[in-house]
């Protein structure tokens, strides 16, 4: 007989997940109004640090939300073979101006996957393209765990 049962995930076993993976969903809030997005995102394991390119249409509902959130969760989760596994992470989201970018942050962007085809229905011309910093303030991580017993 098995069961299934939950455990934490150490850091080195969080770091490995992290890079494993590339997606998430960022929720923010305004107003006590919930808002979700899926990201693609780099990580900086040293400094704890996400990196996102966001994309926003002139009067984004996005725009909004990111502006007035102080601080936010992304969530990445997968299911493997061995269970479902999935890594909360809590912090402050900060825009990153073109006169900030640095070799490290360009490095950390190279790990997005931003879709090269329109997910919009206006012109790929007329979004406006920004990077964010997502600094961690607390990281967790739980997985899946199948225990055998007799």
């Amino acid at each position: 007989m098995s069961t299934e049962d939950a455990r934490e995930m150490d850091p080195a076993e969080i770091s490995g997940f992290l890079a494993q993976n590339g997606t998430g969903v960022l929720s923010l809030a305004a107003e006590n109004i919930p808002y979700s997005i899926p990201v693609s995102y780099g990580y900086d394991f040293e400094e704890e640090t996400f990196y996102f390119r966001l994309g926003f249409l002139e009067g984004s509902e996005k725009r909004r939300f990111v502006d007035a959130s102080e601080q936010g969760r992304l969530v990445v989760y997968d299911r493997t073979d061995d269970g479902w596994k999935s890594v909360v992470a809590l912090g402050e989201l900060e825009r990153i101006d073109d006169d900030e970018l640095t070799v490290d942050v360009a490095k950390n962007l190279r790990e997005t996957e931003l879709p090269l085809v329109g997910l919009w229905e206006e012109p790929m011309d007329d979004i406006e393209f920004q990077i964010y910093r997502f600094e961690v303030e607390r990281l967790t991580g739980r997985k899946e765990v199948s225990e055998t017993r007799p």
